[in-house]
This record gives structure tokens, sequence and C-alpha cells, in this order.
């Protein structure tokens, strides 16, 4: 049997595919750039008496049996392969412009809505806090009052619960004030807010009413604007009315 030809690079290891009618071809190694020459047993260092290297043949038409190292993907490479993001289609699963219109309407109204009950309620909570201590007051006061035996102590005490109650009383009364006030500015502001909220309805429902939607929707787009509109005349009315009394 005869034993298989070398061909492994001896520097570096690199493999070829050499045969016997490669004997006495003189390479050399493209990874190390060693020069070789094809014998009987196969690759081997050439004979340094030989022709300098660049006369050798390249080693490119061997085979090199050693597969190449992945190459290191593109940034473009590594990109996901699906489709690319369209905000238009987006936009149009939630209904399109008029809805994203409706939908903020609705938001700036209930926004508002909310405001105007929290201002209400800081201002219905200092009054809560004055009429307790209003009345928890109220009933030392009774009850001192009911009580046989007083003393000086009980005297002195009854008297620091009232130079207490009516500092606390004071500042709870500037609190509320502030919170009036307070609640009077925003007012104007959450005006402005509710009108805006109110045009953006509108101009949704107006969407609806022209665009492409069904039937049902454009209807109830339609009674919503009659509704704003005669809402509207009836505050005009209202205020007429109140400059001409």
């Amino acid at each position: 049997m005869v034993p298989a030809m070398n061909n492994m690079c001896p520097t570096c290891g690199a493999i070829y595919n050499v045969a016997s009618k490669d004997l006495g071809r003189r390479i050399k190694c493209k990874k190390c750039g060693t020069s070789l020459e094809v014998r009987e047993s196969g690759l081997e260092i050439e004979d340094p008496n030989a022709p300098p290297a660049a006369k050798l043949a390249p080693a490119g038409d061997l085979i090199d049996d050693e597969p190449e190292a992945p190459r290191k993907k593109r940034d473009r490479d590594r990109r996901p392969s699906g489709p690319a993001f369209n905000p238009m289609e987006l936009l149009a699963k939630v209904g399109g412009i008029p809805s994203i219109l409706f939908a903020f309407g609705v938001f700036l109204i209930i926004f508002t809505g909310f405001q105007q009950s929290i201002g209400k309620a800081k201002i219905d909570k200092r009054q809560a806090a004055v009429e307790e201590g209003q009345a928890d007051m109220n009933g030392r006061q009774r009850l001192y009052d009911e009580k046989k035996d007083k003393s000086s102590k009980d005297e002195d005490d009854l008297k620091r619960a009232k130079e207490d109650w009516e500092k606390k009383k004071k500042v709870l009364e500037e609190e509320k004030v502030i919170s009036e006030l307070a609640n009077k500015r925003s007012g104007y502001v959450d005006a402005y807010v509710l009108m805006f909220g109110f045009l953006l309805i509108a101009f949704g429902c107006l969407g609806y009413m022209i665009g492409d939607y069904g039937t049902v929707l454009r209807v109830v787009a339609a009674i919503i604007v009659a509704a704003m509109v005669l809402a509207l005349f009836k505050a005009s009315a209202g205020v007429s009315e109140y400059k001409l009394i």
C-alpha cells in the first residue's frame, strides 16, 4: 500500500491538496510564506540552494483544504431581515388622524375635569379641618362648663387649648384662601384647555364624516358635532342674557 503524501505545511500546518502529478513543484505557502517543494513524501521545506522564492510557482493553483475563518458580518448584515417600519400603517391601524384628534381631545377634557375636582377637594379639606377643630373646641368648653369642681389647672388647660386652636385655625383659614385663589387662577387655564379639547373632538368628528369610514361612525360623529354646536349656542345665549340683565 502506497503511503499518503504529506499535505501540510511543516511551518504553519496549512493543508493543501497535493498529488503525484505535482512532484517537483515548488510553491510558497500563502499563509506563512515558507518556500515548499512537492516531493514523493509530500510537502517539504525547499532546499536553500534552490532559486529565489520569487521564481517559485504560486500556491493558488493548489487547493487549500483548510476552511477560511468566517468574516465578520457588517452592520448591514446584522440588521433584522423583517419588513421596514411604516408609521402610516400604524396610523391606519388606530383609525387614522381623526382618531388621534378625537382621543387627545377626550383626554384633555377628562384631565381638565379632574383638575377642577382636585382643586375643589383641597378647599373642602381645609374647610372640614376648620369645622372639625371648632367642634372639638366647643366640646371642651361644654365639658368645662358642666364640671362642678373647677380648678385653676382646668382653667389654664382650657385657656391654653383655645390659644392653640386659634393659631391652628388661622393657618387653616389662610391655606383655604390660598387654595381658593389657586383654583381660580387655574380655572382660566383649564377653560382654554377645555376649549382646545372640544375643538380637537370636533375636528376628529369632521374627519370621520368626510373620510372613508363606516356609515355608523359617520352618523355618530355628526350627532356629536350637532350636540356641540347646540351646546355652544346655548352657552352664547346664556352669556347674552346675563349681559342684558
